[in-house]
């Protein structure tokens, strides 16, 4: 038999898992917490269970290309846990489309929407529209361009990158600010 503190470790690691199926099961609401992969209980996954981490980091922080090159190189590893591939597929293309729009090019065109997303150009409007429904964009399409232009995205990750841009922005509207109230006090 095993001690108390190894039935709770056996306890936490099925948990650990069943959270991350729950993860790569409905993504785009995943993507609405952060969970560093790097945490206590990605650790235990990746040492106990390192394909069930490889999928749950892709669907987490990685693009369609890299969730496609997984499943193809491991046919039946979503079937065989209970994931249904269609909708996770479909799932990270809306977060691919999420992620594209969060990058610092904030206008992207409809071409770079299908290679990204692996669709055809006549197909880019429907997705942004699922996209705007599921939360992940704030968008607008400009059908006469063919341009997107994003006004917000889910952010999948937050990493020191995003903390340098934030910095940016924040120091751009602290200036912007500074810049209003110096017209005011002048204005006085």
């Amino acid at each position: 038999f095993q001690d108390a503190e190894q039935v709770d470790a056996l306890a936490d690691v099925g948990r650990i898992k069943e959270c991350a199926v729950n993860a790569i099961l409905d993504p785009v609401a995943s993507s609405k917490q952060f969970v560093p992969l790097s945490s206590p209980a990605m650790n235990t996954l990746k040492k106990n269970d390192a394909k069930l981490y490889e999928l749950l980091s892709i669907v987490l922080s990685e693009s369609l290309e890299k969730y496609s090159v997984f499943t193809q190189t491991n046919p039946d590893y979503e079937k065989s846990i209970g994931i249904d591939h269609e909708r996770t597929h479909e799932q990270m293309r809306l977060l691919s489309l999420a992620a594209l729009g969060s990058d610092a090019q904030r206008t992207l065109t409809y071409e770079d929407v299908a290679t990204a997303l692996k669709i055809e150009v006549g197909n880019v409007e429907s997705w942004i529209i699922k996209a705007i429904g599921a939360g992940v964009v704030d968008a607008k399409m400009d059908q006469v361009n063919g341009t997107v232009v994003v006004h917000r995205s889910a952010q999948r990750v937050f990493n020191d990158e995003h903390w340098v841009r934030l910095s940016v922005q924040l120091k751009k509207w602290r200036a912007s600010v500074r810049n209003v109230l110096q017209t005011v006090q002048t204005a006085k």
